[in-house]
């Protein structure tokens, strides 16, 4: 884990916490979500899946400060769906190392490892 302040992995969510369930189909290659930034902090609970159809793999349970990650640029603002930036945009990206990160978009340099996709 990068930082242990912007993002990081737990065991649990924390009663009455935010927390959203995403699970990434690796057929695309990532997950699109969009949240309101007051929900920071945000409690992910990650998993993913070959296709629609198939057996979820879960990954891990992730802290996000989205603040600071929108500060660092790892997450964008939604001005498209929101002009005053309540929302904020989340990618999670498998990357072709088989790692999951963190990015703007899938072609951004700049990444923030979440974990390493277990070979299932």
């Amino acid at each position: 884990m990068t930082s242990h302040h912007i993002c990081e992995k737990v065991d649990k969510v924390p009663e009455g916490a935010a927390h959203r369930r995403w699970t990434l189909r690796t057929e695309l290659g990532y997950h699109h979500g969009q949240v309101r930034l007051s929900e920071s902090p945000l409690y992910l609970e990650l998993s993913w899946r070959t296709t629609a159809g198939s057996p979820v793999h879960f990954v891990g349970i992730f802290r996000l400060d989205l603040h600071e990650l929108l500060n660092k640029g790892y997450i964008q603002p939604n001005p498209i769906d929101n002009p005053t930036g309540e929302y904020v945009s989340i990618n999670i990206v498998l990357n072709d190392n088989n790692q999951f990160s963190l990015q703007r978009n899938q072609n951004a340099e700049e990444r923030l490892f979440l974990a390493k996709k277990n070979p299932k």
